[in-house]
C-alpha cells in the first residue's frame, strides 16, 4: 500500500512538471546544437548510433517543441530562426522511420 502511494505520488509529481511551459529563451544567433545541448538534452539522449530520435517522414519538430506533449513541455520562447535551426539539427541526427 505505502508503495503503491508513493508510486502513484512520484507519477503524478513528474507528469505535472513535464506538462508546464519551459522557459528557455536561446540567445541570440544560437544555433541548433547549442539549443539542443541547452534545452533538451537533459531529457533526450542519443541512442549507441549516435541518433536522438526515430521521426516518422510527417514529424513536424516545431509544433512539438512550441506545444510540447504528453511527457515534454512546451517550449514557448524558442521560435522563428531559433526554432528552424533545433528543427534542423534534430532531423539531421535522427533516423527516419522506414
Amino acid at each position: 500500500m505505502k508503495y503503491t502511494l508513493l508510486l502513484t505520488v512520484g507519477a503524478a509529481s513528474l507528469l505535472a512538471g513535464c506538462s508546464k511551459n519551459n522557459d528557455f529563451t536561446p540567445a541570440v544567433g544560437m544555433n541548433g546544437e547549442a539549443i539542443f545541448q541547452a534545452a533538451c538534452i537533459e531529457c533526450h539522449q542519443p541512442d549507441d548510433g549516435g541518433y536522438y530520435f526515430t521521426l516518422a517522414k510527417t514529424t513536424d519538430i516545431g509544433k512539438k517543441v512550441s506545444g510540447g506533449g504528453t511527457m515534454m513541455p512546451a517550449f514557448p520562447n524558442i521560435q522563428g530562426e531559433a526554432l528552424r535551426s533545433l528543427a534542423e539539427y534534430v532531423t539531421a541526427h535522427s533516423r527516419q522511420a522506414e
